[in-house]
């Protein structure tokens, strides 16, 4: 694919787990994936309970690069919606297009399974703008260009666990109408 038929992707929170094994899924099938989120370096990043963090932006983008996609590592805080524009601003340059966004990036606590909730700490809120007002600010900044007729596919939460393999990234792009591959 060259151009505007080469296959783009966002995968918000991508440098592990669900997310980073939907941008390797689309890699597999030759896609340009700007994998966004804040771990910038390994070993630093902890959860809120303290458990050390794995991944980077830029492992993942090298792995997807590896995987014969090309990957490109975005460092975006996507509690901050500016930092969201920027980051479809900047696919917009580069790629001119936009085909699948991924919103999987979330705020996870293990203190969220605390009851009576009342007794967890009240900065489990925090899922809200990592979780729900991100997802719906990427989705909105990427409107546009699906209004306009251009083929778009918006993955949200629990459907993006389905597609961790490259035959269900096809499969459910395929049962929407499109086929980019």
């Amino acid at each position: 694919m060259s151009g505007n038929d080469e296959l783009v992707a966002v995968v918000t929170g991508g440098s592990r787990g669900i997310g980073k094994g939907v941008a390797r899924a689309l890699a597999e099938r030759g896609a340009t994936v700007y994998i966004a989120g804040r771990s910038q370096a390994g070993g630093i990043h902890t959860s809120p309970g303290g458990a050390l963090l794995p991944g980077t932006i830029q492992e993942a983008a090298e792995e997807v690069n590896s995987l014969g996609g090309r990957g490109i590592a975005v460092a975006c805080d996507l509690s901050v919606d500016e930092e969201i524009r920027s980051l479809f601003e900047r696919v917009r340059q580069e790629s001119g297009h936009l085909n699948i966004l991924v919103n999987n990036a979330a705020y996870l606590n293990e203190k969220m399974f605390v009851r009576p909730f009342w007794e967890a700490p009240v900065e489990l809120a925090n899922i809200i703008d990592v979780g729900l007002r991100c997802h719906h600010v990427a989705t909105y900044e990427t409107s546009s260009s699906a209004a306009n007729g251009q083929k778009m596919v918006f993955i949200r939460g629990f459907l993006s666990s389905c597609l961790s393999s490259p035959a269900s990234v096809r499969c459910i792009c395929i049962y929407l109408g499109h086929n980019f591959f």
